[in-house]
C-alpha cells in the first residue's frame, strides 16, 4: 500500500478552537458611595484536540464611601479561579510534536493503544503504539516507544493547573488642604498554584514505566504606599504638581515540589506518591521573602503652559543586597513651541528627558547556599537514603558572589510632537540611547571550583534606536468619520562587554541556542557554522565568504561554534485605517517585522528523518556525482533527493547527507537560519452601535455588536510556518522555532448591552 495518512494524523491532533466570554456587570450609587459588582466567565477548548481546555471564573467587587466632604474610602477586589490542561510540546520525547511530525505519511497515528506480545504464546501487555519502536523488542523486553504516538500525549497524558487568585487593595483619601491630599493605600495580591502532571505507564522518554509530578505554589505580596499629591500656583506663571511619599514592598513565596517515577501499580487513576520504591520518589521545597523599602517623588514645573519640567527621584534598599542604598534619578524636559489651530503647522512641542531604573538580581545568589541531598551509588550497589541517617545536606552548584550589585539602565530620549493642517495630520518622533551596565548573567565556571556557575555583573549593552507614529484624519463630518495611521521603530543593539566569556545562552541548545556574545546583537543565533575562507576572529560570520569545500564539493565544519544569526528585526511597523458612519464601525490593522533572522529547528530535523517534502523528491544527474560518503550516481541514475553545488560541482543531497551534515541533528546550525521577516493582517473588526429608537424600542441604555478576525492572512519565506512565535515563549531567548506550537487564527463575535 502507498496510502498517506497526513489529513488523518492531522485531524488526531488538530481542530478548531472556541472561546466563549460572558461577563454581566452592575453598578449602583447612593448620595455618598458608588459600588460595582461584575461576574465573567471564560470557557476555552483549544486547537488541540483532548486534553487542552481552559476555564477561568472571575468577581469583582468596587466600592467607594464617601465619609466627609474631604475624605472618602475605596476598596477594589477581585477572585478569579482558573483552570487549564495545557498539552506538552517543544523538545519533549513524550509531548506533541516531536511524535506527530517525526511520524512517516504512511503510518497510522490514530489507534494510539496497543498490546505488546514477547512472543507468539505470551499473554498481551498493554503498551502504546507508535511509528517509532512501535514493538518496541530488545531481547525480548517491552522497551517502550522512542516518541509519544501524539493521540497518547493529548488523551493519555495530563498537565493540569488549578490557580486561585485574591487581590484586595484599600485606600482611603484626604483632603487636607485646598490642593494637598494625602493618600494611604495597601494591597495585597495573593494565589495558590496547584499543578500535576501525570505520565501513564508505556510513555516515552524517561517514563516508561510511569511519571507523577505535582507543584503547590503560593505566593503573597503586599504592597503599602502613604504618599502627599499637591497642586500649586508658584505665581509668575508658574505652577506645580507634586506628588512624595514611601512604599514598602514585601513577596513571599513557597513552592513545593513532589515528584515520583516507575510505578509499582499500573493505574492511571492513582495520582500518588507513594506508588514508587523510596528511591524514586522525590520531594523538594523552595521559600522566599523579598521586602523593599522606598522613598519616591515626582515634581511637575510648567511655565505659562509652555514650558515643562520633570524631576523624580526613588531612593530605595532592598534585601537582596541589604547593604546598599539606591537612588535612581530622571528628569524631562519639554517646550511647546506653538499651539494655535492652521493650515499649516498648528502644535509643535519638543521634548528630551534622562533617567534610570534599577534590576535587582536573584535572591541568594550573592552567597553560598546548602540544599538537602540524598546519596545515591550511581548504579553500583546499594541505594542509602540520608533521611535514614539523620538527613544529608550538600553545597549548591552556584558559587555565592558578595560582589554582586544591582544591573543598572540608563535612557537618554529626545523626540517632537507635531500637528499640521489644523490638527489633521499628527506626527510624533522619538529617538532613544539605552545603556544597560553590570548586567546580571550566571557564567559558568570551572568544575575544579565545586561549582558550576556565578551570578556576575557581566556585561554592558547598548540600545539605540528611533520610534515614529502619525495619523491622518481624511475626512470628518457628522456622519462620516475617516482616519489612518502608522508606526515605524528601528532599534540596534550591541553586546558591548562580555569580559572573560565567550559567551552566554540564553535559551536553546548546545548545538543551536539563543546567546549572549561580545560585539554581537543581544540574542543572537549562536551555533555550528560552515568553515569559510574569512571567518572573523569575533564570532560574527560574512556569510557572503567562499566555503572551503573537501575534495567531493562538500563543505567543511568550521572548529568553532560562532554568531549565526540575528534574531532582533532591522525594523518594524504598522499601518492601520478606522472608519465610523452612522454608529457602523471598521477598522484593519497591518503590522511588519523586517529583517530578522530565525533558526528552523524543526525544518531542520524533518530532513534527518526523511519526513520533509524535500527529500521526497528525486533527481537525475547528467554527470556521475558522489554523495557526501563518495559514493557516486552515474550520469542517468534516478536516486532520492537532491542535487546542489556549493562550488566545487555538482553534488547529491541524498539520505547519507541529510542524516549527517545536512540534517538537523548535524554539526552545522547556519543552514537552518533563514529570514524570520513577515507581515500580516493582524486584526479586523466590524462593528455597529445601535442608536436611538431601537434602543428604546428595545429598552436599553446603549448596544452594540461586532465581529473581529485575528491573524488573517500573512505573508513570510520563512520555511513552513508562520515566524511569529519562539521556543522558550516570552524569555530573553529568541528567534528559536523548535516543534513549537504554532499560531492561530481567530474570528470572534461580540454583543454588548447595556440596561
Amino acid at each position: 500500500s502507498q496510502e498517506v495518512f497526513n489529513d488523518v494524523n492531522r485531524d488526531q491532533v488538530f481542530q478548531t478552537g472556541t472561546t466563549a466570554d460572558v461577563s454581566v456587570g452592575l453598578n449602583f450609587n447612593t448620595d455618598f458611595s458608588n459600588t460595582f459588582l461584575s461576574f465573567s466567565r471564560t470557557d476555552q477548548e483549544g486547537v488541540i484536540r483532548g486534553n487542552s481546555d481552559y476555564k477561568r471564573n472571575t468577581v469583582r467587587l468596587n466600592n467607594t464611601i464617601n465619609l466627609l466632604d474631604n475624605l472618602d474610602f475605596r476598596v477594589n477586589s477581585s477572585w478569579t479561579g482558573t483552570f487549564s490542561n495545557r498539552v506538552q510540546s517543544g523538545s519533549n520525547l513524550a509531548g506533541l510534536y516531536l511524535g506527530y511530525l517525526r511520524t512517516a505519511p504512511d503510518f497510522d497515528n490514530t489507534d494510539y493503544d496497543g498490546n505488546y506480545f514477547s512472543d507468539a504464546d505470551a499473554a498481551p501487555q498493554p503498551a502504546q503504539r507508535t511509528y517509532r519502536n512501535q514493538i518496541g523488542n530488545a531481547g525480548g523486553i517491552n522497551v517502550g516507544p522512542i516518541y509519544n504516538n501524539p493521540g497518547w500525549t493529548i488523551n493519555r497524558q495530563t498537565n493540569d493547573t488549578r490557580v486561585n487568585r485574591f487581590i484586595v487593595s484599600p485606600e482611603v483619601n484626604w483632603g487636607v488642604v485646598e490642593g494637598l491630599t494625602a493618600t494611604i493605600r495597601y494591597g495585597i495580591d495573593y494565589y495558590g498554584d496547584a499543578r500535576q502532571t501525570f505520565f501513564p505507564v508505556n510513555s516515552a522518554g524517561d517514563f516508561g514505566r510511569g511519571g507523577y509530578f505535582r507543584d503547590d505554589i503560593s505566593e503573597r505580596t503586599q504592597n503599602f504606599f502613604a504618599f502627599v499629591t499637591g497642586n500649586y500656583d508658584l505665581g509668575g506663571r508658574i505652577g506645580l504638581n507634586f506628588n512624595a511619599g514611601y512604599n514598602l514592598f514585601d513577596n513571599r513565596f513557597n513552592r513545593t515540589t513532589g515528584s515520583v517515577n516507575n510505578f509499582f501499580i499500573n493505574d492511571p487513576e492513582k495520582f500518588v506518591f507513594e506508588n514508587a520504591t523510596a528511591p524514586n520518589q522525590d520531594i523538594e521545597q523552595f521559600q522566599s521573602q523579598t521586602r523593599k523599602h522606598g522613598v519616591f517623588g515626582v515634581f511637575n514645573f510648567d511655565y505659562d503652559d509652555i514650558l515643562f519640567l520633570e524631576l523624580t527621584g526613588r531612593g530605595e534598599r532592598t534585601s537582596t543586597i541589604p547593604d546598599e542604598l539606591f537612588f535612581f534619578p530622571s528628569a524631562s524636559l519639554g517646550y511647546k513651541i506653538i499651539d494655535e489651530p492652521g493650515d499649516d503647522l498648528s502644535f509643535a512641542k519638543l521634548r528630551v528627558s534622562y533617567g534610570q531604573i534599577g534590576i535587582e538580581p536573584p535572591l541568594y545568589v550573592n552567597q553560598d547556599i546548602f540544599l538537602a541531598a540524598t546519596s545515591g551509588a550511581e548504579g553500583w550497589g546499594q541505594f542509602y537514603d540520608g533521611a535514614n541517617y539523620g538527613g544529608t545536606f550538600r553545597r549548591g552548584s552556584i558559587q555565592g558572589n558578595p560582589d554582586l550589585t544591582i544591573e543598572t539602565v540608563s535612557e537618554f530620549e529626545v523626540g517632537g510632537d507635531f500637528r499640521f493642517l489644523a490638527n489633521r495630520l499628527t506626527l510624533g518622533a522619538t529617538y532613544y540611547d539605552r545603556t544597560t551596565t553590570d548586567a546580571i548573567l550566571p557564567i559558568e565556571v570551572p568544575a575544579s571550583t565545586g561549582y558550576s556557575q556565578i551570578y556576575a555583573n557581566a556585561a554592558e549593552i547598548s540600545n539605540s534606536g528611533i520610534e515614529i507614529d502619525a495619523g491622518y484624519r481624511v475626512y470628518s463630518s457628522e456622519d462620516f468619520q475617516a482616519r489612518v495611521y502608522a508606526n515605524f521603530t528601528r532599534n540596534r543593539n550591541i553586546v558591548e562587554r562580555l569580559p572573560d566569556v565567550s559567551r552566554y545562552i540564553l535559551n536553546g541548545f548546545t548545538s543551536t541556542s539563543s546567546a549572549v556574545v561580545e560585539d554581537a546583537p543581544f540574542a543572537a543565533i549562536y551555533g555550528g557554522r560552515y568553515l569559510r575562507e574569512d571567518l572573523d576572529d569575533d564570532g560574527m560570520q560574512d556569510e557572503g565568504a567562499p566555503l572551503i569545500l573537501d575534495e567531493l564539493g562538500f563543505p567543511q565544519v568550521a572548529s568553532d561554534q560562532g554568531v549565526i544569526g540575528d534574531p532582533n528585526p532591522d525594523w518594524q511597523g504598522g499601518l492601520g485605517a478606522e472608519f465610523n458612519y452612522k454608529g457602523a464601525t471598521l477598522s484593519f490593522l497591518f503590522e511588519t517585522f523586517q529583517g530578522n533572522d530565525m533558526w528552523a529547528g524543526t525544518y531542520g530535523v524533518l530532513h534527518f528523518f526523511g519526513i520533509h517534502p524535500n527529500t521526497a523528491n528525486t533527481a537525475t544527474p547528467e554527470q556521475p556525482i558522489p554523495n557526501i560518503n563518495g559514493d557516486v550516481y552515474d550520469a542517468g541514475e534516478t536516486f532520492r533527493g537532491n542535487i546542489a553545488n556549493f562550488g566545487g560541482g555538482p553534488v547529491a543531497l541524498d539520505e547519507a547527507y541529510y542524516t549527517s551534515l545536512g540534517g538537523g541533528f548535524g554539526p552545522v546550525g547556519e543552514q537552518f537560519v533563514f529570514d524570520g521577516s513577515w507581515t500580516r493582517l493582524r486584526e479586523v473588526t466590524l462593528g455597529y452601535t445601535f442608536r436611538g429608537q431601537v434602543l428604546e424600542t428595545l429598552g436599553l441604555t446603549g448596544a452594540t455588536i461586532g465581529v473581529t478576525g485575528r491573524n488573517l492572512i500573512f505573508w513570510s519565506d520563512f520555511p513552513d510556518i508562520d515566524p511569529d512565535l519562539n521556543l522558550t515563549g516570552s524569555s530573553k531567548g529568541r528567534g528559536l522555532d523548535y516543534f513549537t506550537n504554532p499560531t492561530t487564527r481567530s474570528y470572534i463575535l461580540n454583543l454588548n448591552l447595556g440596561f
